[in-house]
């Protein structure tokens, strides 16, 4: 069936052999017609100059003896010996009348002699016949002739006009035989063609049926394997090229699919998790509360002081889910130029009451600027020292955050003396719900989501974010954002 789908009428095969015949048959048509038209061209200014030779080689003696005396059988006797077969001849006056007519031998009858109009010979014996100009005419017989004229007497004068004229039928039965043996060659070459042409082009597009057979093949199993693009025409290379890519592209956007499921699924689950554990504790309270703790207040106490905890904490959860799911969906920020340095000076004193006890440093060099989203940007700074705070003793807590202008960045960092995170688990702490084992858990009231949606945002801005750190020696989030900062001229 696949041999046979190479001949069908959709098939390329089919459509190149056949848009292949109609050219080589359209340009044989034309190299045929144009031959024979300057074939025939040729062979009528052959003959009319053959005439006018004939014509010239008569003495004028002769032709002014012929004017004059017109029914001189000598001169008539002269003329005979020079006529070709099948010609005739005509002697004009200077009134433009004819005066003598003779039919050579041949089949040529008296009633095939052809005229021309008075007007045309009147213009012949004013100006003359221009070199090698002849005329074609029909004769009463439905028959064409070819016809030359020839101008008797002195350069300064004219005694009449000889016409010469000879049958077209030989030349055109030559002709038409001519083009019979060239549209019986044509269509010889023609066959020979496509014979030759098929092999040719079954060997051209073999790396293409090659190519189908195996694109046919591929499937999700089999997306690794790649077609050669080393042989064959250009063109079935680009493809071959192409389609590698293509390949490469389908494997590299289905295995982001695979672990962009994968991360879903995970997501989900740390999300279920996550709620299910502050709806757990707030049922469990309710449980106790419908038990009879309502009667006693201090129970009562404890129990809704829990739930309002566990609610406060149920409610940031949610929030940042929903900013995570805001910054998966758009990717635009409200850029603008931003006095980073002076929207930090702006936010100590609210950074300073979330330390509590702490000690907190802030060192940001001013006039330092950027494009950036004002609103997110201070979202990041609050997440970073936020993260600081959980992990930093109450009160010997040092946090320390520094603004510094870069050769090609803007860069900002947030230090703390907590007890670090171990090395095995930085690259890690940016995974939403991740949480680092040990003292970095849920007893610090954190989400997991802090640090995500601190890397969505930088990435929003085209920047980085970097952690350094080691177990019991601190821990630095640095970010650095692009150079499109310029330290204001105050």
């Amino acid at each position: 069936m696949k041999n046979v789908s190479r001949f069908l009428p959709q098939s390329l095969s089919v459509q190149l052999l056949s848009r292949a015949l109609v050219l080589f048959a359209a340009l044989l048509l034309l190299t045929g017609a144009i031959q024979y038209t300057v074939m025939r061209q040729f062979m009528y200014h052959y003959t009319a100059s053959t005439l006018s030779r004939q014509i010239r080689a008569i003495p004028q003696q002769t032709w002014a003896g012929l004017v004059q005396s017109p029914s001189s059988k000598d001169s008539a006797q002269s003329l005979s010996q020079i006529l070709q077969p099948d010609t005739s001849l005509i002697l004009i006056s200077s009134a433009g009348q004819v005066i003598w007519r003779y039919t050579g031998p041949g089949p040529k009858g008296a009633n095939r002699i052809p005229e021309l109009s008075s007007l045309t010979y009147e213009n012949m014996l004013m100006s003359g016949p221009r070199p090698d100009e002849f005329f074609v005419t029909t004769v009463a017989s439905g028959q064409s002739d070819l016809v030359v004229l020839h101008r008797l007497g002195p350069p300064g004068g004219s005694i009449g006009l000889v016409q010469m004229d000879t049958s077209l039928r030989p030349i055109r039965d030559m002709l038409r035989r001519t083009l019979w043996t060239y549209l019986l060659g044509a269509s010889v070459t023609l066959v020979i063609g496509v014979a030759t042409y098929l092999p040719l082009l079954r060997k051209t597009l073999s790396p293409l049926s090659k190519m189908i057979v195996l694109l046919e093949q591929t499937d999700v199993d089999n997306l690794s394997e790649r077609l050669s693009d080393t042989s064959g025409p250009s063109e079935v290379r680009r493809l071959a090229r192409s389609y590698n890519e293509m390949l490469v592209r389908i494997r590299t956007s289905f295995v982001a699919e695979q672990t962009l499921r994968e991360k879903m699924r995970q997501f989900l689950a740390d999300a279920s998790h996550e709620l299910r554990t502050p709806l757990t504790s707030i049922h469990g309270f309710i449980e106790v509360l419908r038990r009879g703790a309502a009667s006693h207040p201090g129970q009562l106490d404890m129990a809704l002081s829990s739930m309002q905890s566990e609610s406060e904490r149920l409610a940031r959860l949610v929030n940042d889910l929903l900013t995570l799911t805001k910054l998966d969906q758009s990717a635009a920020v409200a850029l603008k130029r931003v006095d980073v340095s002076d929207l930090i000076l702006r936010m100590e004193p609210q950074l300073r009451i979330l330390a509590g006890a702490r000690s907190v440093d802030i060192e940001a060099r001013s006039g330092l600027t950027t494009m950036v989203d004002p609103d997110k940007l201070q979202q990041v700074i609050l997440n970073l020292f936020q993260n600081a705070v959980q992990f930093t003793n109450p009160e010997h807590g040092r946090i320390r955050l520094l603004l510094t202008a870069e050769s090609d960045s803007l860069r900002l960092s947030v230090e703390d003396n907590g007890p670090g995170i171990p090395a095995d688990q930085l690259a890690r702490v940016f995974e939403r719900f991740y949480r680092v084992e040990g003292s970095r858990n849920r007893q610090h009231g954190g989400s997991g989501l802090g640090l995500s949606i601190v890397k969505a945002i930088v990435d929003m801005h085209h920047g980085t974010v970097t952690v350094f750190s080691q177990a019991g020696g601190g821990t630095t989030f640095q970010i650095e954002l692009p150079a499109s900062y310029a330290p204001s001229r105050l």
